[in-house]
């Protein structure tokens, strides 16, 4: 790791924002931290990001204004910069309902690797970011008992302040696997024909938290094409993108492709 930094003042904020938007790699890790993120009532109070150079910045947004004036909801909505998340639906929730903040451009490592699996004929998993990483062989930091105790115990653990040492590590280690490690990984093994279909997905996903959904996980489509069989897998959907299931499922037939920057 290169580097953590701590960002609680408007001046370091908006520099490091400046500073990420200007990075080779437009893609950065993220993760929210705080209270019942994406919950009612909920709130975030320190936002992790990772970049492909190895640094991380840990921003403090325990004030609101932190996210506005520091410019940090411009790489929220960049559609340039690519934001990569294990299972965004709450964080994507949580900047909606707090900050009234739409997520652009988004890669979900949780949903790559489920259909990934899928491809394979294997049953396809929604895997928590532990076990993801496990997979993947990427070593987390393991965060001291006390602390262990403290996010069982205290729901507000993440809106302590001051900032502790042990907290910024915990912090740093929900992204750092995510850029460029797990992103290249789980890139490379999604087969080209999937690009559309992973897209719906993670616009799914991103939204889950904000829209009902429209179809009861397990309901099953029917499909026209030999290859679903109306069968229904992950997510309550079948793996499918012909326009039939498509168009049933209400949603654009083509998708923006977003996966243009690698090398």
């Amino acid at each position: 790791m290169k580097s953590i930094k701590y960002l609680k003042t408007l001046k370091a904020a908006q520099q490091a924002v400046n500073d990420i938007l200007v990075k080779e790699k437009p893609v950065i890790g993220v993760k929210c931290l705080g209270c019942n993120v994406g919950e009612h009532g909920g709130r975030i109070t320190l936002v992790a990001v990772s970049c492909w150079d190895g640094n991380i910045y840990i921003f403090d947004v325990i004030k609101d204004s932190m996210m506005y004036e520091s410019g940090l909801l411009r790489l929220f909505q960049s559609i340039e910069l690519l934001k990569v998340f294990h299972d965004c639906s709450n964080d994507s929730a949580g900047l909606q309902k707090q900050f009234r903040i739409k997520l652009n451009n988004v890669f979900d490592t949780q949903v790559a690797h489920s259909i990934i699996l899928e491809r394979k004929g294997l049953s396809p998993r929604l895997l928590s970011y532990e076990k993801l990483c496990d997979e993947y062989h990427h070593q987390l930091h393991e965060p001291t008992q006390e602390f262990q105790r403290l996010l069982v115990e205290d729901i507000n653990v993440w809106a302590r302040r001051p900032v502790t040492h042990e907290m910024k590590l915990v912090a740093s280690s929900s992204v750092k696997p995510l850029v460029p490690g797990l992103f290249i990984e789980t890139d490379k093994l999604l087969p080209p024909d999937t690009d559309d279909w992973f897209l719906h997905r993670c616009k799914e996903i991103r939204l889950s938290r904000l829209t009902p959904s429209r179809f009861k996980c397990g309901e099953k489509i029917k499909c026209s094409r030999d290859h679903s069989s109306g069968v229904k897998h992950l997510f309550g959907t079948h793996f499918c993108s012909c326009p039939t299931c498509v168009d049933e499922m209400g949603t654009a037939l083509t998708y923006l492709k977003t996966r243009t920057y690698m090398s």
